[in-house]
């Protein structure tokens, strides 16, 4: 397992990091992935990287529920345990969402760690447009 402040530092900064590598690799080959894709391959490392942690920033990963003898009940925890692993992986990849569309595309684009027309961009509207 992870541990504090590792998991952290590897979150926000080295992850997006490797996917901003992956979007100017694509790009130089002149295939532009979409931001559905992007988004649904950071919700599936989101996921990857709560199962490795045990967790994000406090909230554990639920426990799968224990067969008890009736199914009802247990479709029933089974519905809960996927309802709270979704909140827990949401959680991550809404913090890396937030995080990479508020200022790690910007910084990116400013330091030229980005396509060239979104480079010309950045640097025609400025950092915060």
């Amino acid at each position: 397992m992870l541990q504090e402040p590792w998991n952290a530092i590897l979150w926000f900064l080295i992850i997006p990091i490797l996917i901003q590598l992956y979007k100017v690799w694509k790009d130089r080959g002149s295939k532009t992935p979409s931001k559905l894709f992007l988004q649904i391959l950071t919700f599936i490392i989101s996921g990857v990287f709560v199962f490795f942690n045990g967790g994000f920033v406090g909230l554990l990963l639920p426990i799968f529920p224990a067969w008890g003898g009736d199914l009802i009940v247990f479709l029933g925890g089974i519905i809960v345990f996927a309802g709270d692993l979704v909140a827990v992986i949401g959680i991550a990849f809404g913090a890396m969402m937030g995080l990479y569309e508020g200022l790690l595309k910007r910084l990116f684009e400013i330091v030229g760690f980005a396509s060239a027309a979104k480079v010309a961009l950045r640097k025609k509207v400025g950092f915060w447009a």
